[in-house]
C-alpha cells in the first residue's frame, strides 16, 4: 500500500505544478500594477513553496522506501525519473514566475529577433569582416569581383581557343 500513497502524492504534486502554470499564465494576462496581478503573484508564491515542499517530501519518501527495500530497483529508478521531471518543472515554473511577462515586452521591443544587447546585429557579423572598416570591406569585395571576372574571361578565352583548335583539325 505504501507505493499507492507515493503515487497519489506524486499525482497531487504534479497537479499543483499544473495549477501553478495556469496561475502564472492568468497573472501575466494582467497589468503589473493591477490588484489582480498582485493577488495572483501572492497565490503563486504560496503554491510554489508548497510544490517545492511536496517534491522534497516525495524525494525523502523514495529514499526511505529504497533503503528499506520496499520497492524494486527498477521502481526506484522509475520514481526517480518522475521526481527529476518534477524538479525540471519546478525550475520552469520558477523561471516563468520570475519573468513576469517580460516575454511580451521583448516581443514588442523586438529584442527577441536581434539579440538582447545587439540591436544592430554586430555579433552576427562574419569573421572576414570583423575589425575592418567599411572601405576595407568594399575594397576586398571589389578585388573578389575583379578576380572572378578575370577568371571568367580566362575560361572564356580557353573555350574560344579550344573551338579554334577543333575547327583547324
Amino acid at each position: 500500500m505504501a507505493s499507492d500513497t507515493w503515487l497519489k502524492d506524486y499525482e497531487a504534486c504534479a497537479s499543483v505544478g499544473q495549477e501553478l502554470m495556469v496561475l502564472i499564465n492568468d497573472r501575466n494576462k494582467n497589468g503589473r500594477t493591477s490588484s489582480t496581478y498582485t493577488k495572483l503573484s501572492a497565490q503563486i508564491r504560496v503554491k510554489l513553496k508548497t510544490f517545492s515542499n511536496e517534491v522534497n517530501k516525495l524525494r525523502q519518501n523514495l529514499i526511505r522506501a529504497s533503503s528499506s527495500y520496499h520497492i524494486t530497483q527498477r521502481e526506484v529508478e522509475r520514481r526517480q525519473m518522475l521526481i527529476d521531471n518534477l524538479i525540471t518543472k519546478e525550475k520552469q515554473i520558477n523561471e516563468a514566475f520570475k519573468n513576469e511577462g517580460s516575454n511580451s515586452r521583448n516581443t514588442l521591443i523586438g529584442t527577441d529577433t536581434f539579440g538582447n544587447n545587439d540591436p544592430w546585429g554586430v555579433k552576427d557579423e562574419p569573421e572576414d569582416f570583423k575589425g575592418r572598416s567599411n572601405t576595407e570591406v568594399r575594397t576586398q569585395q571589389q578585388q573578389i569581383i575583379q578576380r572572378r571576372s578575370i577568371s571568367c574571361s580566362y575560361e572564356h578565352l580557353q573555350e574560344i581557343d579550344l573551338s579554334f583548335f577543333q575547327l583547324s583539325q
